[in-house]
């Protein structure tokens, strides 16, 4: 999903490949999950259902480290327009279609549906397990638009009210039915790519990468801030989970939003201290992490 990860001196960032390669273990094991149990066992309701909750963070910690990634690549040069659209449309929304594609095939043959209407459905609207690139492309549009903009605002200033606009959403999405109403019958896409989930994410995602080394000396200095946050945000969502009873079968909840970005930071503190140590199948994993994330689902089912 990310080209090629590196800084100044055209040194690799191992750290952000590995986590790559993390999420992407992650997303397929809650995954497989979800199939390897009949639904409605008592260990599927009372414990795979809640463990997976726990690891749900996967996905949007995908799309941040997608934003890290463009953030720091184009931080200290001119960003050629033309060439990273290029790059983007042959290689993420190429394999983007034709996987789709095949998928919207199959669903029509088996649910007895038109193919048209189904590809549709799929590939434009991103109503299959590839919803995440559509969410991505519009990450790429915003990076695009904002990019030379950014650096010069307090990061706070811009982080604070979208990752609050993003927890507002997402809650609103779960328990508000006029609000959940007005969204179905207003927004024409898949309702996981509206970019409300996922602004926060972001622009945390946007100055992590421009202030990378900052963010890694300050993880790095004040790693038990990092830990006790991850902790708390924990905490907040094992409380949705089991006391406020959520379903926790999905990654664009209001709880997840904070365990997300404090997990990313854990991630990064973990990997970063890995990062001289070269481990071969997280390195193999990070390089086929787009495909794996785009067809794993075609295995599962």
């Amino acid at each position: 999903m990310m080209g090629k990860i590196h800084t100044e001196k055209n040194d690799k960032r191992v750290e952000l490949y590995y986590i790559r390669a993390i999420l992407c273990m992650l997303i397929v094991f809650v995954h497989s999950n979800l199939y390897s149990v009949h639904v409605d066992s008592n260990l599927f309701k009372n414990i795979i259902v809640p463990t997976q909750g726990l690891f749900f963070f996967a996905t949007p910690c995908f799309i941040i480290l997608s934003e890290v990634v463009l953030a720091y690549a184009y931080r200290d040069k001119p960003l050629n327009i033309s060439k990273f659209i290029l790059n983007r449309v042959k290689y993420i929304l190429l394999p983007y279609i034709f996987v789709g594609t095949f998928v919207a095939y199959s669903h029509s043959l088996v649910e007895n549906k038109d193919f048209i209407s189904t590809w549709i459905e799929h590939i434009l609207k991103g109503a299959w397990d590839g919803w995440f690139v559509v969410t991505i492309i519009q990450f790429y549009i915003l990076h695009l638009l904002l990019h030379k903009v950014l650096p010069k605002i307090n990061p706070f200033l811009i982080i604070l009210p979208t990752v609050i606009l993003t927890i507002y959403h997402t809650y609103n999405m779960q328990v508000n039915n006029d609000y959940i109403k007005f969204w179905i019958e207003t927004y024409p896409l898949f309702p996981k790519t509206n970019i409300l989930n996922w602004i926060g994410y972001f622009f945390v995602g946007f100055y992590i990468g421009q202030y990378y080394e900052h963010i890694i000396k300050f993880i790095k200095n004040y790693y038990y801030i990092v830990i006790i946050g991850w902790l708390f945000s924990l905490g907040f969502v094992l409380y949705t989970i089991f006391i406020v009873d959520r379903s926790p079968t999905y990654s664009t909840r209001y709880d997840l939003v904070p365990y997300t970005i404090m997990s990313f930071l854990l991630l990064l503190l973990m990997t970063y201290l890995l990062k001289n140590k070269k481990i071969i199948l997280l390195l193999i994993i990070s390089q086929f992490s787009y495909f794996i994330y785009l067809t794993h689902y075609i295995f599962l089912i």
